[in-house]
């Protein structure tokens, strides 16, 4: 029986035929399934949000340009036992560099300048010098208080809120923590998000979604003071989200990574600030310093130099 037809129907082959369809079968239901639920604009998103609820670390790099002044900052965040922020920050205008380093716990915040040129003189027209203040740890208490008149540690002023917080929240919580925030941000307009001109771009690489997205400031603040009591935060316990009331929705545009579903980049149009987010998973390895002088030490030192 030669005839490829009288093959087919020949009942000693029909397992074959069956096992071979089924495995297409699968095949084809695993590409539909990626390319139309995987990969969906609409679940993609709420993956994002439900996976940066659950990062053990996360770096991110801000970059911004205002008033002749250049921030490059990278800032790793530690979760679980660690609860620490590390930073690395360059300021540079037409005169100056600044490069410093910061860590912030719940309980101290320390700070070294890691280098300084500027082309600034002395009294007597020579170069300042600066190795007296250079690498040298300093050592300040944090608190984690409601106090609104106290100064946040370093680690939730870069965790927490618009002002140099993440926009989207980045914590390690536990599942139903994490259920409870999600179950918020479905049942309030808090992102404010169009799923009908969601666009396609390269980031470092690899292919994202591009949400625009209008951020309500009232239901907003009322969900990070829920993201802060779960972390243990008290910073905002004081904060009333109905002073928000009347302030215009925030304006940018979110970028997700169609593979991972994480949060990759946050826009901000019409300005010079940018935020892209990486190393998910990539512990910042840094030690608390041991050997440290006051903050108001190293302030005196640097105000010395003149």
């Amino acid at each position: 029986m030669d005839d490829p037809l009288e093959r087919f129907f020949d009942r000693r082959y029909v397992p074959q035929w069956l096992v071979g369809g089924g495995v297409l079968l699968l095949v084809i239901s695993a590409f539909v399934w990626w390319t139309q639920v995987y990969e969906n604009p609409y679940n993609v998103y709420w993956d994002m949000f439900a996976n940066s609820l659950k990062v053990s670390s996360v770096t991110k790099h801000v970059t911004e340009t205002s008033g002749g002044t250049e921030l490059n900052q990278y800032i790793t965040l530690d979760f679980g036992t660690s609860n620490l922020a590390y930073g690395r920050t360059v300021l540079k205008d037409t005169a100056s560099t600044v490069t410093t380093e910061s860590i912030g716990t719940l309980t101290s915040d320390y700070v070294r300048y890691t280098g300084i040129t500027t082309s600034q003189k002395d009294s007597k027209g020579r170069r300042l010098r600066f190795a007296s203040v250079l690498d040298k740890w300093a050592k300040a208490p944090a608190a984690n208080t409601s106090d609104q008149s106290v100064s946040a540690p370093f680690f939730v002023q870069v965790l927490l809120g618009f002002s140099g917080g993440n926009l989207v929240p980045m914590a390690d919580l536990p599942v139903q923590a994490r259920q409870s925030l999600v179950q918020q941000l479905h049942q309030n307009v808090i992102f404010n998000t169009s799923f009908h001109d969601v666009k396609i771009q390269k980031v470092g690489g690899r292919t994202a979604y591009v949400y625009s997205v209008a951020i309500e400031p009232v239901a907003y603040v009322a969900f990070e003071k829920n993201v802060a009591t779960d972390l243990g935060l008290k910073a905002l316990q004081n904060v009333d989200p109905n002073n928000y009331e009347g302030q215009p929705a925030v304006h940018v545009t979110f970028s997700i990574d169609v593979r991972s579903h994480r949060l990759v980049a946050i826009g901000y149009p019409g300005t010079n600030h940018t935020e892209t987010y990486d190393s998910y998973g990539v512990p910042a390895r840094v030690t608390i310093p041991a050997a440290t002088i006051s903050d108001a030490k190293l302030q005196s030192l640097l105000g010395a130099i003149q």
